[in-house]
């Protein structure tokens, strides 16, 4: 069991009803800046973590206590060993003596911080190009882009304009697909014909 627990990344331990650690495997070590078992054991969040995020942990962990119930993947910051932050999906569940009694409890928390901060990443583009569209329709000139990678250069986004009907980009599709650069292709606002 013990490799097993010294050789998963995730952070697994155990504590006493006080929040003091009794058990814990490297990847707990390593998260809490410390280089041995004894560094750790008989010590609690507080000496570990900045108090707000302790007091955090500990409010937890006395409702765990107190009301007998886990608690599943909470995404958790955390201020690691080096001062780096990072973001953990926590659970934590009642450790229970043979008569039921709670004795403590086993945590085991997962490092997501690579997930989250793709997740962060790919929402703070959604958002940006919801404001992009609604800006480009918003324009009062017709906006044309195409695919510049493609070898027909084809057509993917037109803004509402009363000059850009279907008609008109097929045209500059079809005379972009002929080899003139696009700029050639410019629709002339003075021809409702386009091209």
């Amino acid at each position: 069991m013990r490799t097993l627990l010294d050789n998963l990344p995730d952070h697994i331990y155990v504590k006493d009803t006080e929040g003091n650690f009794l058990l814990n495997n490297p990847a707990v070590l390593t998260a809490l800046g410390a280089s041995s078992d004894a560094e750790v054991l008989g010590r609690n969040d507080f000496d570990f973590h900045p108090p707000e995020l302790a007091a955090e942990y500990a409010a937890d962990e006395r409702r765990i206590l107190e009301g007998g119930q886990p608690m599943l993947n909470k995404y958790e910051r955390l201020i690691d060993g080096q001062g780096e932050e990072r973001w953990l999906a926590t659970t934590k569940v009642p450790l229970r003596d043979k008569n039921g009694e709670i004795i403590g409890l086993v945590g085991i928390n997962r490092d997501i911080t690579e997930a989250k901060e793709i997740s962060d990443a790919l929402h703070k583009a959604s958002e940006e190009n919801v404001l992009l569209a609604q800006a480009v329709e918003a324009a009062s000139d017709g906006i044309v882009i195409t695919d510049a990678t493609a070898p027909d250069n084809p057509v993917i986004y037109a803004s509402r304009c009363p000059l850009f009907t279907a008609d008109c980009l097929l045209r500059v599709h079809c005379q972009s697909a002929s080899g003139r650069p696009f700029a050639t292709n410019a629709i002339d606002a003075s021809e409702p014909s386009g091209l």
